[in-house]
């Protein structure tokens, strides 16, 4: 039998999660799909790092654009949300400003492969690149800073590089879709064998501009970003980001760790990015009715 590393640590963590998962599906039945997002906020606050604020909502930017309507997961010590003052309360909506986003998840407690409709994956597709391309909006942070103020200065850009399949950007957004339970349609019975769901998944065009960085379909079944590397056409896993006209994504059959797999994928992420200063002094001269160039003088 074959070991995984760190004592099989995603299996561990899948595991973990599936259990907090099915603990609260005991007080709850998730009829509703809001009941099933909460549990998944819960099931996530045990394992993210306490530096990560977990709430659902919208990200939203300056102007008042809004985007999502899932889970969101934020800098709580750069932005604290009203409620996070206190303790987390999944049961009300937030609005979070991009500049203090780490990463958006689209919940469905039943995700339906094939339609249009509101548990579909096309929807949930719709949904992540909404949000991406609304963080998109944001200043990109670059390869020399090691935090929101602080900046390597060097004569030599080239010196200082990303790895081989991360973005260029210290603060892309993350983004994926989550799906407990899998069928075809919203009219067909639940698939069960992972195989099944496998070819329904393999070889499948998202459509987007903005691709999520990963899908969940059900405790077995995930997709992720790969980079096809020539002249061998081999594909490798480098990073949990999925990078435009480099990246593809790659489905995979792993048995029952799917969610430990996310979760982990999520913890990568979130050890990659550095977000940026919120505009505090712009917020703050806004509610004292100074101008912008007032604000900078």
């Amino acid at each position: 039998m074959t070991k995984r590393l760190y004592d099989d640590y995603v299996g561990k963590i899948s595991t973990r999660f599936t259990e907090a998962l099915s603990e609260i599906e005991a007080q709850h039945n998730f009829d509703l799909g809001d009941e099933f997002e909460v549990a998944l906020c819960r099931a996530l606050r045990k394992i993210v790092p306490p530096k990560a604020g977990i709430c659902r909502g919208f990200v939203v930017d300056a102007q008042g654009d809004v985007a999502g309507d899932d889970i969101i997961i934020y800098d709580r010590l750069l932005y604290p949300t009203l409620r996070s003052l206190a303790e987390e309360d999944y049961s009300r909506k937030e609005k979070v400003p991009i500049e203090a986003v780490y990463a958006y998840l689209e919940a469905k407690h039943t995700l339906e492969l094939d339609g249009e409709g509101p548990s579909s994956l096309k929807h949930a597709c719709e949904q992540v690149s909404k949000v991406k391309a609304l963080c998109a909006k944001r200043e990109a942070i670059p390869a020399n800073r090691i935090n929101a103020y602080l900046v390597i200065n060097t004569k030599d850009p080239s010196t200082i590089s990303v790895p081989p399949g991360f973005p260029e950007a210290r603060n892309p957004i993350y983004v994926g879709v989550v799906g407990r339970r899998v069928r075809k349609t919203g009219n067909q019975e639940l698939l069960a064998d992972p195989i099944a769901i496998h070819h329904l998944l393999s070889g499948r065009s998202m459509g987007h501009l903005h691709f999520p960085d990963l899908i969940v379909a059900g405790f077995s079944n995930v997709l992720v970003p790969v980079i096809p590397e020539l002249p061998s056409l081999s594909v490798s896993f480098r990073s949990p980001f999925f990078i435009s006209d480099r990246s593809t994504l790659s489905a995979s059959i792993c048995n029952k760790a799917a969610f430990g797999i996310g979760v982990c994928l999520l913890l990568y992420a979130l050890d990659w990015i550095i977000l940026g200063p919120m505009p505090w002094p712009e917020i703050i001269g806004d509610a004292m009715g100074l101008t912008r160039a007032a604000t900078n003088a």
